[in-house]
Parts: C-alpha cells; sequence; structure tokens
C-alpha cells in the first residue's frame, strides 16, 4: 500500500500515541502488547480484525446481502428501525443485525494513528504490511461510525473526508458488502461452512420452539383443509353414487400418509427437546469434572 492510499492524513489522525515525538512503546489501547513484537502483533490484529468462516463465505454474500460495501445504515437509521446497537468486540459480528439488536465493534484506537499505518500497515519491512486475508485482499478493517471519547465532530469530519482513498480491492471480502442479516448467515452456512449456525444466540425454549408454530400451523391448517374436501367427497360419492370411486384408495393411502408424517414431525420435536436437555446436563457434568480435576491438581501440587 502507498503512502496516498491512506485512509487519512497525519494531520486528521484521531490518536497520536504512536507519533515518534511520544516514542510511545505499546500499542495504543493495549498496553501490555509490544510494539516490538510483530509476531504478537500480528496475532492480535488477525483475531480483532479478521474472520476466517466470513471470508470462506465472501464469494456468496451477495446471495444474502446488498452487493456493495455502501450498505451501511447510519447509526440514527439504526434507531428509527427499532434496534439496539450493541459494542460488541468480535469482528465475525460487526455490522451484523439480528431482529431488533446491531451489532458494531468500535475502531480500535491503533487503527486511528496515521503512524501505525505508515510503520506496519504500508511498510514493505514490516510482516503485518505484507500479510494478506483468504480473499486476497489486505489486512485491513472498514471503520464505522463509532470514534473514541473526546474526539470532536470537526475532528471526525476530516478523518473520514476522504472515503474513498480505500476501495473494495483493499479490503477483506466480507467488507465488500455492508450490513448482514444474522438470520441468513446461519441459514447459509449450512451449506458454505456446514455448520449449524454461524453465531449461536441462546434462546429460551418457548421462544426456539415458537419458529416451528408458524410454519406447522400453516401446513397443518392445508392439510386439513384437503382432508375436509375428501371427506365431503366421499360422502358425496356414498350418497349419489358418483363413478370416482376408484378415488378412495388415493384418499385412503393420503390420509394414512398425513398420519404418518404427523408422527414423524411429532417424534423429531420430542426428539429435538430430548437432544437440548441433554446437551445442556452434558456441558453441566463436563464443567464440573473440569472443577474437580483442578481442585485435584491444586491439591496434589
Amino acid at each position: 500500500m502507498v503512502a496516498e492510499s491512506f485512509p487519512f492524513s497525519s494531520s486528521h489522525q484521531l490518536n497520536n500515541e504512536l507519533d515518534l515525538a511520544v516514542g510511545a512503546t505499546s500499542l495504543p489501547g493495549h498496553p501490555l502488547v509490544c510494539l516490538d513484537d510483530e509476531g504478537r502483533l500480528a496475532t492480535l490484529l488477525e483475531s480483532e480484525l479478521c474472520c476466517e468462516n466470513l471470508e470462506k463465505m465472501a464469494p456468496h454474500l451477495w446471495t444474502m446481502s446488498t452487493h456493495s460495501s455502501s450498505n451501511i445504515r447510519p447509526l440514527h437509521r439504526q434507531a428509527v428501525l427499532g434496534r439496539e446497537i450493541l459494542i460488541i468486540e468480535s469482528p465475525r459480528l460487526h455490522l451484523v443485525w439480528y431482529y431488533g439488536r446491531v451489532f458494531i465493534k468500535p475502531p480500535p484506537k491503533y487503527l486511528l494513528s496515521h503512524e501505525f499505518w505508515h510503520r506496519y500497515l504500508s511498510s514493505n519491512q514490516s510482516s503485518l504490511g505484507s500479510r494478506t486475508d483468504p480473499s486476497g485482499g489486505r489486512t485491513r478493517i472498514h471503520t464505522d461510525q463509532l470514534a473514541p471519547e473526546g474526539v470532536t465532530w470537526p475532528q471526525f469530519c476530516a478523518f473520514i473526508s476522504d472515503p474513498d482513498a480505500i476501495g473494495d480491492g483493499d479490503v477483506s471480502g466480507r467488507y465488500h458488502c455492508g450490513g448482514l442479516r444474522l438470520s441468513r448467515l446461519s441459514f447459509y452456512c449450512m451449506f458454505f461452512l456446514h455448520k449449524w449456525n454461524f453465531e449461536y444466540m441462546p434462546t429460551q425454549y418457548l421462544t426456539f420452539f415458537s419458529w416451528y408454530f408458524g410454519p406447522l400451523l400453516f401446513v397443518f391448517a392445508a392439510v386439513l383443509l384437503e382432508l375436509s374436501a375428501m371427506q365431503l367427497e366421499m360422502t358425496v360419492q356414498q350418497t349419489t353414487g358418483s363413478p370416482l370411486g376408484s378415488m378412495w384408495v388415493v384418499y385412503r393411502w393420503f390420509s394414512v400418509a398425513v398420519m404418518l408424517c404427523g408422527l414423524v414431525v411429532s417424534t423429531l420435536l420430542a426428539d429435538h427437546v430430548v437432544h437440548l436437555i441433554c446437551d445442556e446436563w452434558v456441558f453441566a457434568l463436563k464443567g464440573v469434572r473440569r472443577r474437580r480435576k483442578l481442585k485435584l491438581h491444586v491439591e496434589s501440587g
């Protein structure tokens, strides 16, 4: 990356802790991370800015959201839509919304420093600047509309005054799309990642099974209407001698199939309940076992 492609100039930076005059030795926001330890810096950047699952799904994200990096609703629009803004640290949930919630990861302090970009992300002598993500883009993050405390509105306007300094080709494939819907990610990750969900969201039993009530109620009503129509036709045949007597066999087997399907669905739902309860007990027993091992280890030590 060349100097002209910096997302902001040194005069517009919002963090000056890394300026040479200050002589900082630790990463802004991470006092225990030494600036000379590029290995640890690389690990930190990867954990804070990258998401392997989303990068694997990046070529397919156009099926789940508008394929545009500008597809990001401002915070006031999120409030208009009735969504609660939740601050998170995980990059996998950044700009992901789930019903009445939207997750936002504030930009780390070091990404607001021009010196950090110059020293670590653009220098050919830095291993951080030469790292690439699985989609072929540079290891960089698209910042949102959150800023550190104390930053004035004119400072922030100057900071984002050149939004075209970095294009889609400079960032990871995930950020070629803006906001993403968690329910769609969870659905498509079954095909692209071979996982049941993208992010586990714990719910109450009633809330969990209420997701099935709507579709099952619709299917039940449709089948019930069809069975009622068949029953009426069979009654008409008995009283008028309709020539459709051969349809009795079809109606009979259709009724049997409906009863079998109902039995299968009921069995699957009951099995799901048992599976959830068993998972909770297994998790609890594993926790008890870990605590016992730790206690024995402490006592023996």
